[in-house]
């Protein structure tokens, strides 16, 4: 009974088609639900003509470098970053918030502060950047009290991010990096387990719950700030489809 719906979907919703692209698009999937139904995986779906041949298409390519990975993902979030401070400046001005307060926010008692936040954020992106060019680690005083202190700091870093050429990080997939932990614990890493396994998804869980930790205490930043973008994207609801668009933003507060 099934396959028999299925056989007549298309021929009843083809008439359509040419109406509605989602229509056009259920067409293609009942053909190709009956097909499976009807067929199995004997690959007589392709054979007909039901469905393309996976072997007939091949994934374009895309190299992706130890530094394309890195250096330029860490400037452009800690550019997000320092926008995130600016909004949560103006905020504190313009409530008469003490910045003091602000910074000492946390998400949960057992999780690092706002400030501490951008310090780890900073320190994970200098750190990677240094043991994977070898050069002398960017060092801090962690004494930052104010928005503009924190500001300066990512400043820094991101000059010292720039400073790391291409040749530098690359080709350092494979090499030897042993780091010492406050706990004292020794791990042993290679560049590319450094990188996507410890130095990324930390820096990217600081710089996420510092923007969270903003936004808790009321603090507008459209998400597109977040990424380090100058442009957001403003969703709306339109007939007959959902239509994205992108629009200047305001001028800052």
């Amino acid at each position: 009974m099934a396959r028999r719906v299925l056989a007549r979907l298309p021929l009843c919703l083809g008439k359509h088609c040419r109406q509605s692209a989602t229509i056009g698009r259920m067409v293609r999937a009942a053909r190709l639900l009956w097909a499976r139904l009807e067929f199995g995986c004997s690959g007589d779906g392709e054979r007909l003509g039901l469905w393309p041949t996976l072997s007939s298409k091949k994934a374009p390519s895309m190299p992706v470098s130890m530094y394309t990975i890195s250096i330029p993902v860490f400037i452009q979030h800690l550019n997000g970053l320092d926008t995130v401070l600016d909004k949560a400046a103006a905020w504190a001005a313009a409530r008469k918030v003490n910045e003091a307060d602000l910074l000492n926010m946390r998400l949960s008692p057992d999780m690092y502060n706002l400030a501490r936040q951008v310090r780890a954020a900073t320190d994970h992106a200098a750190n990677a950047a240094g043991r994977l060019a070898g050069k002398e680690p960017l060092k801090f005083a962690n004494d930052e009290t104010t928005i503009a202190q924190l500001k300066d700091r990512i400043a820094k870093t991101i000059d010292y991010l720039k400073g790391v050429k291409q040749s530098e990080i690359d080709g350092t997939e494979g090499k030897d990096i042993s780091i010492t932990f406050p706990s004292g614990q020794r791990r042993q890493f290679t560049g590319q387990s450094l990188l996507l396994g410890n130095s990324l998804p930390n820096f990217w869980f600081h710089t996420t719950t510092a923007y969270d930790i903003v936004r808790q205490c009321g603090v507008e930043v459209w998400q597109a700030r977040f990424y380090g973008n100058t442009a957001r994207v403003v969703f709306c609801h339109t007939q007959p489809a959902l239509r994205c668009t992108r629009r200047r933003p305001p001028k800052p507060c």
